[in-house]
């Protein structure tokens, strides 16, 4: 056998044994999956490992979750200003390649007694449950003393991610909180049942809206229509879309559920 190849044999059985015994340590083109169930998958983003394409907006520390049918990213790396302000954000909504990624950004806001709330994310972890993996965006308003953690989640194969944020009142005053997401998916205009493509700016209550391209999105709210607050800028539209409002007792707690389908 050449000396070359029995080099190569050697220095591959040394790095497979090395792995093996060396917890955690992986090479580069591998990417850090920690967590894979029930056909889902979640891993740390290493952005070497993704398409290099200007429409991505996951970077290294976020997290990513994918089922075989739809990849979500959220910022979870606070490392920089620019990233701290993604943090706990929805950046990047694709097939299972990452082609034609149209979600700009979805971000959770809650609003009480009708002003906007000053909503700061603490956490965003990688959890799992007996059937599968799923991200948690915890986050507080210093003021109030509201609590809201949002869990996103994904199934085997299915096109949906559900989206259900639980709110928490801790302090002492009764309130009405409402969760407002606000979505951004630039390029096109925003359609939504009974209005068509939204051209003007305005409020709607909406069953659910969508976009429409290479890839579809469609956000569906089950628990009763949204207000949504539609901003409209020449040829596309982005939205924030309220739920209705959520008496909260002090020590009371919500939950607020909708569905976002990608085709």
């Amino acid at each position: 056998m050449p000396a070359s190849r029995t080099k190569m044999l050697a220095l591959g059985s040394g790095l497979m044994l090395l792995a093996a015994v060396v917890p955690g340590l992986r090479f580069r083109g591998e990417p850090k999956v920690l967590y894979r169930l029930g056909g889902v998958e979640l891993e740390r983003v290493d952005r070497a490992l993704l398409p290099q394409d200007e429409r991505v907006d996951a970077d290294n520390g976020d997290l990513l979750i994918a089922n075989g049918s739809i990849v979500l990213t959220i910022g979870a790396s606070t490392a920089s200003a620019a990233r701290r302000a993604n943090h706990g954000v929805i950046l990047d909504v694709a097939d299972r390649n990452f082609r034609d990624d149209g979600m700009d950004s979805f971000r959770v806001g809650l609003q009480l007694a009708g002003k906007s709330a000053r909503l700061r994310t603490q956490r965003v972890e990688a959890l799992r449950d007996a059937n599968v993996p799923f991200i948690r965006v915890s986050a507080q308003d210093p003021d109030s003393g509201v609590v809201l953690t949002t869990d996103v989640r994904l199934s085997r194969n299915k096109n949906t991610v559900e989206i259900v944020t639980e709110l928490s009142n801790r302090g002492a005053q009764e309130l009405v909180a409402r969760v407002g997401d606000e979505v951004a998916w630039p390029g096109v205009p925003t359609f939504a049942p009974a209005v068509g493509e939204v051209e003007a700016s305005g409020r709607k209550s909406v069953p659910w809206l969508a976009r429409r391209g290479a890839i579809t999105y469609g956000l569906v709210f089950p628990q009763g229509e949204a207000e949504v607050e539609f901003r409209a800028h020449r040829s596309e539209t982005d939205q924030t879309c309220w739920s209705a409002p959520l008496p909260l007792a002090p020590g009371a707690s919500a939950s607020y559920r909708r569905l976002l389908v990608v085709t």
